[in-house]
């Protein structure tokens, strides 16, 4: 039951939810890509719930690679593959938001998370992105 509460709950969310099994197909989508690395029980994860949702929104609603001028928007439950989330880069405090270019971490997002400021930084990488395909 609680597997099934889970996809509904991912079903009416535009934020890709990766694992360790779908993590490298996320990192290979020709996009860069912003992860939260997230735990189901961090009241902060949840109070950036609704930015994190509207800017995935915003970034994957297209569908497409490269149509886009933002990051793929994803999140990992750090707290469920912990192991996997520190090899990756996590920094072992929740929430943790992390871009990644090419499969390797490149900036760490530090700053008040409101939609504003996530968009601000996740341009900075997308538009780049998006000048090179």
């Amino acid at each position: 039951p609680a597997a099934a509460e889970g996809a509904e709950a991912a079903a009416e969310t535009s934020v890709v939810e990766l694992t360790s099994a779908s993590w490298d197909a996320a990192m290979r989508s020709g996009r860069p890509v912003f992860v939260e690395f997230y735990a189901t029980w961090c009241p902060y994860c949840n109070a950036l719930k609704p930015a994190w949702e509207a800017l995935a929104e915003e970034a994957n609603a297209a569908g497409q690679p490269s149509s886009s001028p933002l990051p793929l928007v994803a999140r990992f439950d750090a707290d469920a593959e912990p192991d996997f989330a520190f090899s990756k880069g996590f920094a072992g405090g929740f929430p943790d938001l992390v871009l990644y270019e090419g499969g390797s971490a490149a900036a760490g997002f530090r700053g008040r998370r409101a939609l504003p400021e996530l968009r601000r930084f996740a341009q900075r990488f997308g538009d780049a992105g998006a000048c090179s395909a």
